[in-house]
């Protein structure tokens, strides 16, 4: 369980917390509610953490979830 006021930080802790060794893809699917800034920071901030993993952003439009992770 992961829990926090900013929305990127949680969803670092979140990605930190359930990724392995086998992902090498963190896909973020954002939500209508993200601007686009903060998604392009949380990026940034994932590949500096993460540089041996390929980190995409992708706009889903979900109305409830701020974002949809998919770690493969």
């Amino acid at each position: 369980m992961v829990k926090g006021k900013s929305i990127n930080s949680v969803t670092k802790q979140l990605i930190e917390k359930l990724l392995n060794e086998d992902n090498i893809n963190i896909t973020l699917f954002y939500g209508k509610d993200v601007k686009e800034k903060d998604t392009l920071k949380l990026q940034e901030t994932l590949k500096e953490k993460y540089p041996e993993h390929e980190v995409t952003m992708l706009k889903g439009d979900q109305p409830v979830y701020y974002y949809i992770i998919s770690l493969e």
